[in-house]
This record gives structure tokens, C-alpha cells and sequence, in this order.
């Protein structure tokens, strides 16, 4: 039957080394669904999702009781604990790595003892209750020396104890369940074949005689019984891998598992998937997305855990129930001492910056089942600071660890939460939160119909001066967005469905006309508002105070870069430097990445003041910015350009468009 299974199989490569390519539509998707109808699956998201810390520092469970309110400070749901050697260490221990600690001995030959379990559960139970409630037992499958022989029944016996007490532990310790590290540390356990000679159990003298149907069916058994044994001691337990059949490979040229690296692994899970109760669920944690920041990539290993793998279990049903997805995360991924270190001062230097964090934390959970980890090796969360440093009677390589610098900590905070993104309006991948404010909404987004990028702005004050030279304060109470370029004619036209500058004779019109350059001259204020409502999502004018404080992006000076004229040809087309308008764009942006806020075309705002000693109905409008026709005072972020009806049109007036956010 396994054979049968394996043979009709249709030709597929789990490849995990492979870069990974694809085109991820949507900005946020419950799961993903597999191109073939036959292959469909969507389970369940965690709600809420877990992101939780792994690494060389974790906690023993002794250093985990006694600073839990240290740990809730950090931004994750939880951590993995893990047992050191007992009698455990007063001050407790981190180093997680250890070979030496109980939680790498589940596969050896010791059984555990009582005394050491009732201690470690007394240890959890004193532990403070706090927002860290996704805390799981790690788990390795480790020998000292030598391979893993499937077929010692004496052995396995010992295996079936020791992951039955260590869910115990995690049950009556609650935490949420087990971690599985299956990874090979120099102990051959999980490969019948594959491209390690020195790794492929097939090839001890143990094995001889066997055949891969014998050895498949037997770790199918060895699965069956691991997740009874583990049920026994935790009912619904949890078992989050560090990676499931998102890693197996397969040699080129082959069509099924048998000549595959961690093809016993695959049938191991199999028979955990089969046997176990119906509450216990199984995380693919996708360890091959260690360094990955884009969607596509998440993408790409999604399939092959959502869609490959069915073709390559034998109870698919089962995956499906079960099984979920994760994805994992490496912190330090690169950063190691004598070829990059990690730097706590120079975020900037490292692999993995904040914003890369941030962004990759996004990603990783709205293309998972709402599963994360993060991987860290010398860097430390429980380090804060340069000068952070372990108790000198803490047990592990503290000296070696490094610190996390808290900008790490925010880049996680906003990772964790969902981009706020108004109705109509997309993110690109590798959009960021807003840093400002830290309401949650998009630092840029995109309009869907027009395809205008439009930047973040956030509330605040500025100091203004009036017509009359009056100094004063006003205020912005809400946040907004406001367009990154002024609208150019080639937008204008998508919209409108013609380009008014192609109706007007105009000397010299290369000057004028052009896709990229800004719409000007023969629209008026109403063709404004009338454009706006046509490209919907709640597009308007900017108020005169809106694009003033969008403008000077938090400075005080003349120009938003400074009190210089000099350097405004660095920032804008004005008359000494242009003889028409230019393409957007293409001079420096604020510090709030707007761009032409000075010179190209005056910019048309949102309300208006009745003309001093004129007929009540007679209006001045009023347009900011500067032109291309404009000397540099005109072009100062306070300045105030006239427009005496909403219907005057010249050929220097333009718009950009703006957009509450609610």
C-alpha cells in the first residue's frame, strides 16, 4: 500500500535550499489554497497568534520561575523552557544548547526519574502567571555517540517514558505543549537515504537486511506510539517541530521518499498524526524560512507544506486536520563572531535590522496559520542593554551572550499587529508601520484604482506665520495620509479618461506635457474635487493646516530641509533652475518622504476665506508649494498663494490628493 502510494505519487522536489520565487496578491489571507482542487486545504488560524522566542539563552525552568516578570515585558506570547541536569541549578540555567540537559535525553537510554519531575512541575506550578502563556517544553532527539536503532524494542520502551513524563510536566506545568527538535546533532536518526552517506541508516551494519518498506512501516509504528505515550501525559497536547515535511528533501531524479533525506521522519509523523487524539494539533515550523523577509518566499514553502506534502503522506486526511503551519525566524543570521558579529549599537549593520524584523515578523505571520519563532544564538532577550548581564551564578555561557537593543523589541511589537490599511487602498511587501505614533496603520499605501502612493502622516503642532507676520500655533488633532507625488497627468487621465493638457495650445508643450509630470493649467479647483470623487476611497484636498504640517514633516524652518536657499535647488524645480514642470519625483523628499512639496506646481487645499472688501460671494481659495515659475520665497513651506474662485486655472496650479484616516 505504501509503495503503491509512494510510486503514484506525481513528480514534486521538496528542496529546501532552493530560492524561492512567487507573487503574493493579496495583503493578508487566512491560509492558502493550493492551485488544484484535489490539493485544497485551509485550516484553522491561531487566534490570537503565537510568536514565541527559541534559542541558546532560553530558560531552564528553575531561571523561568524565578524571572517570568522580566520575561512578560518582552513582546512575545511565549518562550520555550527547557530541563538542565538535576539536581537543578539554584540560580538556574541558560543554555538551552546544552547537550547535558534532560530535555536531550528523551531519546537515550536513561529513564527519568520521580524526584526530578515532581521538581520540575513544582518549579512551573511556582511560576507567576503572565502575558507569556505560550511557553513550550523543548524536546531533542539526541544521542551522545552512535545511531538511532529503530528496531530496539528495550530502548523505545525507555523513549515512550520520558516523552510521556516530559508531557506531564508541560501539562501540569501548563504550559501550551512540546517543542521537537528533530534536527541531527551529529547523531544519524532520521534518514534512510539521501545525499549524507554518513548520515543514511541504511548503510550501518544495524540495517542490514532491511529494506526501506520495512523501515517505513516501522517508523510509522514508532510514530503511532511516541504520540500515544505523549497523549498520555498531556491530552491535546501541542507539538510545535522545528520543521516537518516542509524539510524534507528529495535527491534529484526521484519520485519518491525512499532514497530522501528525513524520510523516516516523514513516516514518524505520519503515525503521530494517525494516533494521536483529536485535540492534539502538529506545527510544521518551516525551519527553511530562516532568513526569509518577503512574501514570496513564505509563499513558496507554504505550498510545499500545504500542497507537496499531501502528495508524499500516507493520511492525508489526518494532515490536514492537524497539521498547521509556522515559520521560523533567525535572528543572529549571519552574525557570527570572526565573520559578522552582531551589533547591539549599530542595528543598522546587522542582517536582521528592526525594520527587517518588523517585516518579516508581518509576513511570516499573515502567510502562516498565525505560527512564528525566533531563533537567536549570541544575542539575548533577556539582555536590554550594553552593560546587561547574567548573574554570575547562573549556569551557561553567559559571558558569550550579547545584548538586543529595544528598537528590536518595538520592530516586534509592530510586527505582531496587522497593518491598518483604509478601505481601497493596498501595502506593497515590505510596507512598515507607521514609526510615529505607533497607531498601527501603514506607513505607505497604495490607492487601488489610481495606483498613487500615499505616505503616513501623524497628528501634531507646528508653529505658523500668518499673512500679517503674526506667529502662531495650530494643531492637526488626527492622523492622515497624503499623497507621495503630486497627481500627474498620466493618473489623471486613468481616471478622467482624457488628459485636458492634450486640448490646450500651448507654446513649447515638450515644457508641458508628459505621463510623469504633475496635472496642471487647465483644470480648475472644481475639476480638483470632481477628479478626487471620481477616484473614490474617500480621496480629498488637503486643509491648508494639513498640508503645511505635512510639509515641514516636524521642522521649524523655512524650507522643510532648512533656512538655506541655496540648497533648494536640491529639493525643488523653481524658476532658477526650470523652465517648466518636471517629472515627479525626481528632486529630494522631506523627511517624511513627500516629495515636490516645494516648487513644480502650486497645490490646490481644501476650504477657503471670503475676499476682504469684495461682494460677499466672491472667495480666495488658496494653493501652497511654489511652481516652477515661483522665486525661492515663494516657495517657502509657510507661504500662501491666492486663488480667487475654485474656477481660476493657470497653468502652474496642480494638486495632491489626501485621505482620512479613521
Amino acid at each position: 500500500m505504501e509503495q503503491h502510494h509512494e510510486s503514484a505519487s506525481p513528480s514534486g522536489r521538496f528542496a529546501l535550499n532552493v530560492l524561492v520565487s512567487a507573487f503574493f496578491l493579496v495583503v493578508s489571507i487566512p491560509c492558502f489554497q493550493s492551485v488544484a482542487a484535489e490539493q485544497k486545504w485551509e485550516a484553522p488560524r491561531q487566534d490570537p497568534p503565537m510568536v514565541i522566542s527559541m534559542g541558546w539563552s532560553c530558560p531552564d525552568v528553575q531561571y523561568f520561575r524565578r524571572h517570568a516578570a522580566r520575561w512578560a515585558e518582552r513582546p512575545f506570547t511565549g518562550t520555550a523552557v527547557h530541563l538542565y541536569k538535576y539536581p537543578f541549578a539554584r540560580a538556574g540555567c541558560v543554555e538551552m544548547g546544552s547537550p547535558h540537559g534532560i530535555s536531550w535525553q528523551v531519546f537515550q537510554d536513561k529513564r527519568f526519574g520521580a524526584e526530578m519531575l515532581a521538581t520540575a512541575i513544582a518549579d512551573l506550578k511556582a511560576t507567576p502567571v503572565t502575558r507569556s502563556r505560550d511557553n513550550f517544553m523543548w524536546v531533542v532527539s539526541y544521542l551522545r555517540k552512535g545511531h538511532f536503532d529503530w528496531f530496539d524494542d528495550e530502548r523505545w520502551t525507555t523513549v515512550l517514558h520520558n516523552i510521556e513524563s516530559l508531557a506531564r510536566v508541560a501539562r501540569e506545568g501548563s504550559l501550551r505543549g512540546i517543542i521537537l527538535d528533530t534536527e541531527e546533532y551529529g547523531s544519524p536518526f532520521w534518514s534512510w537515504g539521501g545525499p549524507r552517506p554518513d548520515y543514511a541508516l541504511k548503510n550501518f551494519d544495524t540495517y542490514k537486511g532491511r529494506t526501506w518498506e520495512q523501515m517505513s512501516a516501522q517508523a510509522r509504528r514508532r510514530g503511532q506510539s511516541f504520540a500515544r505515550a505523549m497523549n498520555r501525559g498531556y491530552p491535546g497536547c501541542m507539538v510545535w517541530t522545528l520543521y516537518a515535511y516542509s524539510y524534507i528533501e528529495l535527491l534529484d531524479g526521484d519520485e519518491d521518499l525512499s532514497e530522501g533525506s528525513n524520510n523516516i521522519y516523514a513516516r514518524f509523523l505520519d503515525g503521530m498524526l494517525e494516533a494521536s487524539d483529536d485535540e492534539t494539533i502538529i506545527v510544521d515550523g518551516s525551519e527553511g524560512s530562516y532568513r526569509y523577509r518577503d512574501r514570496e518566499a513564505f509563499i513558496k514553502l507554504r505550498k510545499k507544506a500545504k500542497e507537496t506534502a499531501l502528495k508524499y503522506t500516507l493520511v492525508p486526511d489526518a494532515y490536514r486536520r492537524k497539521m498547521r503551519l509556522g515559520f521560523g525566524l533567525y535572528l543572529d543570521m549571519y552574525n557570527y563572531p570572526g565573520n559578522h558579529a552582531w551589533y547591539g549599537d549599530r542595528p543598522e549593520d546587522n542582517f536582521r535590522t528592526p525594520d527587517n524584523i518588523e517585516t518579516s515578523v508581518r509576513n511570516a505571520l499573515e502567510i502562516s496559520d498565525g505560527f512564528v519563532w525566533i531563533w537567536s544564538e549570541f544575542p539575548s532577550w533577556w539582555l536590554d542593554a550594553p552593560e546587561s548581564r547574567f548573574e554570575e551564578d547562573v549556569v551557561g555561557r553567559t559571558k558569550h551572550y550579547t545584548w538586543i537593543p529595544r528598537a528590536y523589541w518595538k520592530a516586534l511589537e509592530r510586527g505582531m499587529k496587522s497593518l491598518g490599511v483604509p478601505p481601497g487602498f493596498r501595502v506593497e511587501d515590505l510596507t512598515l508601520a507607521e514609526p510615529y505614533s505607533d497607531t498601527g496603520y501603514a506607513v505607505e499605501i497604495v490607492h487601488e484604482k489610481t495606483g498613487m502612493p500615499m505616505r503616513f502622516i501623524p497628528a501634531g503642532s507646528f508653529q505658523t506665520e500668518s499673512d500679517n507676520g503674526e506667529v502662531r500655533t495650530v494643531t492637526v488633532d488626527k492622523p492622515f495620509y497624503l499623497g507621495k507625488y503630486e497627481v500627474t497627468q498620466a493618473v489623471w487621465k486613468k481616471v478622467m479618461g482624457e488628459n485636458p493638457m492634450d486640448k490646450v495650445k500651448i507654446w513649447k508643450p515638450e515644457r508641458f506635457l508628459g505621463d510623469q509630470r504633475p496635472i496642471l493649467g487647465a483644470i480648475r479647483r472644481e475639476d480638483c474635487e470632481r477628479f478626487l470623487k471620481e477616484a473614490g476611497s474617500g480621496l480629498r484636498l488637503p486643509t491648508e493646516i494639513e498640508w503645511e504640517h505635512a510639509c515641514r514633516a516636524g521642522t521649524k524652518t523655512a524650507w522643510s530641509f532648512g533656512d538655506d536657499p541655496a540648497r533648494l535647488g536640491d529639493h525643488a524645480w523653481y524658476i532658477d533652475n526650470t523652465k517648466g514642470p518636471n517629472p515627479v519625483g525626481q528632486k529630494l523628499p522631506n523627511a517624511w518622504r513627500l516629495y515636490d512639496m516645494h516648487g513644480n506646481v502650486f497645490e490646490w487645499c481644501a476650504g477657503g476665506e471670503q475676499r476682504p472688501g469684495n461682494d460677499a460671494a466672491q472667495w480666495q481659495y488658496f494653493l501652497r508649494g511654489g511652481s516652477w515659475n515661483s522665486k525661492a520665497p515663494y516657495c517657502r513651506t509657510s507661504f500662501r498663494h491666492r486663488g480667487y474662485t475654485p474656477y481660476y486655472a493657470f497653468p502652474a496650479y496642480g494638486l495632491r490628493a489626501a485621505c482620512s484616516v479613521e
